[in-house]
């Protein structure tokens, strides 16, 4: 007869997996994508301001103003696997594509800044997402993203890892746009 012990330690790893998997798959991604769906507007009151992002992002003087005179959009849709994220700015428009597989992808920004992103979904329904950009400097800037939502808010807690200063942090916060009856 085999030994009971060696046979329970064997199957446990596959018991505990087994009594995870439903509570991960109880969602269906198409179900979670659908909730974030909507325009979202920048609550600046509750956000703190871009001026040292901005600093450390190597962005232009007359950029940073243009900046500071217009209130953010967020216009997000789903798309397949992921989240398409569409904003306008006085400096055109632009979206983001998160596939939220954890895959690292290339990509360039508004300013036409490359940068490497991979997009998952972390703990208590978060978007993660990490970005490398490169800078006109040459030197890089590490940027995590943790996405939010809890009813009509969706907060982007920000965590900045540059190259030349110290690390810091952002909190956005932007609050879903009604819909005119």
């Amino acid at each position: 007869m085999r030994n009971p012990f060696a046979l329970v330690a064997a199957l446990l790893p596959t018991l505990l997996l087994a009594t995870l998997a439903p509570a991960v798959a109880a969602e269906p991604p198409a179900a979670r994508h659908a909730a974030w769906a909507g325009t979202w507007v920048l609550d600046k009151a509750r956000s703190d301001p871009l001026d040292q992002m901005l600093d450390v992002m190597e962005v232009s003087w007359y950029v940073r103003a243009l900046a500071r005179l217009f209130t953010p959009t967020i216009v997000i849709t789903t798309a397949g696997d992921g989240l398409d994220m569409s904003s306008e700015t006085p400096l055109g428009s632009h979206v983001e594509n998160m596939r939220v597989d954890g895959i690292d992808r290339a990509g360039s920004d508004l300013l036409d800044r490359s940068f490497q992103q991979r997009s998952r979904w972390g703990p208590a329904g978060a978007l993660v997402v990490d970005r490398t950009t490169d800078l006109p400097s040459g030197k890089k800037i590490q940027v995590q993203s943790h996405w939010r939502l809890a009813g009509d808010a969706l907060t982007n807690d920000i965590e900045v890892q540059p190259a030349s200063t110290a690390p810091f942090e952002m909190h956005r916060v932007f609050v879903r746009e009604k819909e005119d009856d």
